[in-house]
């Protein structure tokens, strides 16, 4: 499991789906993850009154991700397609989305 910071900055937009629009001042900053096997990308954020939320996203993933940093600590983890266990995840960089951005070309989750 791989946990990072929040961006402060990503609580700028004011519009209620702004996380994937940045021109409503969506997030920016993103992390490039990437696990060994076929995987699905899973993320664990704070929820109400202390909880926490757990979430597993559906599509497959073969190689390197980009997910987006929102305002909270997130943590990402991996789950193998096959089998279901939980798998070693890496984190290869964190970016900003933009014209210069070396993984544009990563899929962007």
């Amino acid at each position: 499991m791989i946990v990072l910071s929040g961006d402060p900055d990503s609580l700028k937009g004011n519009h209620p789906i702004s996380s994937h629009i940045r021109f409503l001042g969506g997030w920016t900053e993103y992390a490039v993850l990437r696990a060994s096997v076929p995987w699905h990308v899973g993320w664990i954020v704070p929820g109400v009154r202390g909880s926490e939320v757990c979430e597993v996203s559906r599509i497959i993933i073969d190689g390197r991700v980009r997910v987006l940093l929102g305002p909270h600590q997130t943590k990402f983890f991996a789950i193998e397609v096959d089998s279901g266990n939980q798998v070693e995840l890496n984190l290869v960089d964190i970016g900003h989305l933009g014209r210069s951005d070396p993984f544009r070309d990563v899929m962007l989750l």
